[in-house]
This record gives C-alpha cells, structure tokens and sequence, in this order.
C-alpha cells in the first residue's frame, strides 16, 4: 500500500457514521485553549469543507479506486451542507449548524446566548460551493453579489486594519451588519479568490482589491512581522504563504497577479523559522504548488503526526464581533483566543503533500 493509500484510508477511517455528537458524514473536530484547562468537540462545518476542497483538488492525480474513496468522502461530508445553510440567504453558510441552531456545540456557557452566534460567513460559504457539485455559475453570482455587498467601503469601512489597507474596498469576512465591523483577512480573501477563479467570474474592483491586498502584504513583508494585523483568524506566517500559494496555483497566469518570486523567497525564509514538522509541510506544499522542488523536503513522520495532535490551524477570537478599538486590542491577546484543529484535514494536507511532491519530483 502507498502512503498516498494509506492517507486516504486513514482519512475514510475518521469519518464518522454514528455518533451523539456528530452529524453522519463529518469529521472530529475541536477548539481548546491554551491557558485554561478547556477542550470541547466542535461540530463546525468548516473543516469539513476543506477536506472536500482538499481531496477535490487530488482528484485528477489519483488512479481509479482512490478517486472512488475519495468522492466517496466527499460526497458524504456535501450531505451535511444542507446543515449549515445562513440565515440571510440559503446561498449563504454558517461556520455552525443553523439546522436546528447550534453554536459553538457541547459549550456551557457561549452556546447558551444568542449573543455568540457567528454571523454567515465568507469562507464557509465559498469553500461549500466550491465542493458543492449543485452549484451553478447562476448560484456563484448570486454569492458574489453578497461579497460585494459587504466589502469594505459598501456599507462602511474597516476600522482596524493597517492604515495602508484600510483604502481597498477588499471583501470583508462577515455577512454582517448593525454593530459587525468590517474585517479584512488575508486568508479569506486567498479563498475568495480561488471562488472566483474557479467559477470562472469576471474580476470586479473588489477582486482588484483584494489582490492589491495581498501584494501589498507581501512586498512590504507584513506576512513575516505584523500577521496578526493581516489574519485575525490565521495569524500565522506559515499558514497566510499555504493560502497565498493555493491562490498562485489557481491562477492561470499567477505572474500577472502575484510577485512569484517575492512569495517563493518568504516561503524558503519561513522555513528556516519553523520549529514544528506540520509548519514544514504546509510551506513544502507551499514551494510544490509553485513549481519549486523543496531543498530539505523530508519530514519526520512521527512527529508530523504527533503535530496533528495540537496544531491550531485557526483561532477564533470571543470578541469577534466588537467594534471598539479598546476591545480589539483585547481581541488579539491570547486569552482571549478559541483555537480549532481537525486530525483529518490534517491527513488531508500530508496526502497533499504526498500528491504534489510525486508531481514534480
């Protein structure tokens, strides 16, 4: 059996058919904390989509008897989509399930007021579709329109952005409105992108924009020192360049969009930055999907699978939705920050791995 087998069937093995705290067809997921002793199932449907996203782009790679596992994967995890669907439009999804409402599942506290129910969101809703075989270029439209709607200087303008972002009228992260700020995230606009690639949809300003974002990031090198200021869900280096690299690799001309050479250097400075082996293979995956053969690709094994036990690939902070600047400075410490971590999508990203280095090596 290859490692490519092995991955994919580790992957089938995790998802779930019977469970009190799972919908059929999911994945395991948890938030926790780093400074209190607090770790809660979380049933989001977030990484569900990102393993679909993950495995769909596999796909083409894989002999006939992997494709069968994986659309086999995906087709159960697209199932639960119905879940999730946001409370503004059924062309809009939620980070929890709306279907009956439950957020942030198996909580005692935040799960028991209306007050910490995430609003619909950009980055749940364009990776479903993107996974969502039902989706039409009409359905992508639609979705666009929303996008649009609540970018930044649309409705109102982002407040706590870098002063040099804060012009671009970028997509924000939320479908939000009354006291929701408009956010600006690196990665989510990575992942808009990527949408409206794959739908095929004219570039707007807003696409310009947020393009022009993404640069600016890049050549003023605010990935490597202000990434916080960039993500405030992915504060992370290592995880912004995996983002920005799923993004050149979408682009049938990533020249014209992106500095190629620029990102590519980053990406080899991150790496000699990072301690832990899952930070090592999200950049070699970072330098595959850019045509660049990593120059010390080996990853030990056991302790990238000792890594997928506490890696946070996101955070989530509890004053998400405050729109002073006292409570956003509040809002990038640490204590205030719920971190989530999936051990599938976690395979899903080594069997990547796997896939893109047999590509090119």
């Amino acid at each position: 059996m290859t490692l490519i087998d092995h991955l994919l069937e580790k992957i089938a093995q995790l998802q779930l058919t019977h469970s009190s705290l799972y919908p059929a067809g999911m994945f395991a997921s948890q938030r926790f904390h780093r400074w209190v002793p607090y770790l809660r199932e979380d049933s989001n449907i977030y990484f569900q989509a990102l393993i679909a996203y993950t495995l769909q782009d596999c796909l083409p790679t894989f002999n006939t008897v992997q494709q069968q596992k994986a659309t086999q994967i995906i087709q159960r995890i697209i199932q639960n989509y119905a879940l999730y669907i946001g409370t503004q439009s059924p062309h809009l999804y939620n980070f929890y399930q709306t279907q009956p409402r439950a957020h942030f599942p198996n909580g005692y506290f935040l799960s028991k007021f209306k007050h910490f129910i995430p609003p619909d969101d950009a980055d749940d809703t364009v990776l479903i579709h993107m996974t969502n075989p039902k989706t039409t270029i009409q359905d992508a439209v639609v979705v666009q329109e929303f996008l649009v709607k609540y970018a930044n200087h649309s409705q109102k303008k982002a407040r706590h952005a870098l002063p040099k972002y804060t012009h671009l009228p970028a997509y924000g992260v939320w479908f939000g409105s009354g006291k929701m700020p408009i956010e600006l995230d690196i990665c989510v606009l990575c992942n808009i992108l990527c949408f409206k690639i794959q739908f095929n949809l004219p570039f707007n300003k807003q696409d310009e924009a947020s393009v022009e974002f993404i640069r600016i990031a890049i050549d003023s090198q605010d990935i490597m020192h202000k990434p916080f200021s960039l993500s405030s869900y992915y504060p992370n280096a290592t995880v912004i360049l995996y983002h920005i690299a799923r993004l050149w690799h979408k682009f049938a001309q990533p020249n014209s969009h992106l500095p190629t050479q620029h990102i590519i250097a980053l990406i080899q400075t991150q790496f000699k930055r990072v301690k832990t082996q899952f930070e090592k293979m999200l950049l070699n995956i970072s330098l595959l999907k850019m045509k660049v053969l990593p120059q010390n690709g080996a990853l030990s094994q056991a302790q990238l699978w000792q890594d997928f036990n506490t890696f946070p690939y996101f955070i989530a902070s509890i004053t998400y939705d405050t729109p002073t600047r006292w409570m956003e400075t509040i809002k990038n410490h640490p204590i205030m920050h719920m971190y989530y971590k999936n051990q599938a999508y976690y395979y899903a990203l080594q069997l990547e791995h796997e896939v893109f280095k047999s590509l090119i090596s």
